[in-house]
């Protein structure tokens, strides 16, 4: 009786130890791709909140355009790398997450850039011709 209240402590454990790790990252996933990994709070929003602003960003983005790949660029606001869908910022990219991806601000941009001309077309709706 003993070992099975160990072993279900340490399941336990292991599960809200689990928790804890998926509370501290925000993931944007756009049509199945991961864009971008909110790992940080800044100006005041915690991660979840910066992770839903972005996410809703694109949102708004698709429901008012079909962007094309040309259309996401970085470019910078206020001396920081920003990523654009035409007019719209999606994300500012600090200088925390670059250090905390051990690469630079503009770099990440990019990766965060590429990672969106990727997912954004597999996140609009297919248009299928209709049959005779």
């Amino acid at each position: 009786m003993h070992r099975v209240k160990v072993t279900l402590i340490a399941v336990v454990i292991v599960a809200l130890l689990q928790g804890t790790a998926a509370a501290d990252v925000g993931d944007v996933v756009v049509g199945g791709v991961l864009v971008l990994r909110i790992r940080a709070e800044a100006g005041g929003l915690t991660i979840q909140q910066r992770a839903a602003i972005v996410e809703q960003r694109i949102v708004n983005v698709l429901g008012k355009v079909r962007p094309t790949p040309e259309q996401i660029v970085v470019r910078f606001v206020n001396g920081q790398p920003a990523i654009f869908v035409g007019p719209a910022m999606i994300i500012t990219v600090d200088a925390n997450h670059a250090r905390l991806n051990q690469t630079t601000q503009q770099a990440l941009a990019e990766v965060w850039a590429g990672k969106l001309r990727e997912a954004l077309p597999k996140a609009m709706p297919q248009v299928r011709p209709t049959g005779p």
